[in-house]
């Protein structure tokens, strides 16, 4: 990474058709705001839910067209799968022109690292049990070998019961297994998502935790520029139809 570069992370905006205020300020973003980055880094949950790479709709294809678009342009993309869309795999990723990284990634020359989040919830125990068995290696081939009407009944009930847990509040981090995080990793930033909660975190020892806001009623995202990470954010309700 180049001392001048620019780098933009954000996570959580979960895109759907029943949300066009949010589609339509995010494709903002995408064609004005991530041209100044040489690297835009999703951490996951860009869609509200992924069903297979061979759904496609009018919103899944006018996303690939606007993220190929700003690869084109030169910013490199890097997607790291969330609790939504973990499924989403190389056909899309092509269509889209960006790499899909492990579900944690370390940036070495900065000494930060990025993932979803939804690894440091481990007081929530039922979920924890759900991700074990639905990303186990040989239950997410099955899944996309299934019709494609069922998966998206599956779909639509797993969003239904999200949308419950989402009411109840999503599960804070584990701080303590946090700092645990950290002292394996051996990284002094993390970066992520998923709790919808944004704040920065300190720890001892000169350790931080940014995490990343859901787009909601505003667009978050974090830029990395000079060593320094920054917060910004903008007003979705400007974007209503």
């Amino acid at each position: 990474m180049r001392a001048d570069s620019i780098s933009l992370f954000i996570g959580d905006i979960h895109l759907s058709e029943s949300r066009n205020d949010i589609v339509t300020a995010f494709f903002y973003f995408i064609d004005q705001i991530a041209p100044m980055a040489d690297h835009l880094y999703i951490l996951g949950d860009l869609f509200d839910f992924w069903a297979g790479d061979d759904i496609e709709t009018p919103l899944t294809i006018a996303l690939a067209h606007h993220l190929a678009a700003l690869a084109d342009h030169g910013t490199r993309i890097t997607f790291i799968p969330g609790n939504r869309d973990f499924a989403l795999g190389k056909r899309y990723a092509k269509q889209a022109k960006m790499e899909i990284a492990p579900s944690e990634l370390i940036l070495e020359n900065e000494d930060i690292l990025l993932l979803h989040g939804d690894e440091l919830c481990i007081d929530d125990h039922a979920y924890q049990r759900y991700k074990r068995w639905i990303r186990h290696p040989f239950i997410l081939p099955l899944l996309r070998m299934l019709p494609k009407s069922y998966r998206l009944r599956l779909a639509a009930k797993i969003k239904q019961k999200s949308a419950q847990s989402t009411a109840r509040k999503i599960m804070d981090v584990n701080e303590a297994y946090t700092e645990q995080y950290f002292q394996k990793r051996e990284v002094t930033r993390m970066i992520h998502g998923h709790t919808h909660r944004p704040a920065t975190h300190d720890y001892e020892g000169g350790r931080y935790r940014y995490v990343l806001s859901d787009w909601d009623t505003q667009g978050d995202y974090l830029k990395l520029e000079r060593g320094k990470i920054t917060r910004h954010q903008f007003n979705i309700a400007d974007f209503q139809p």
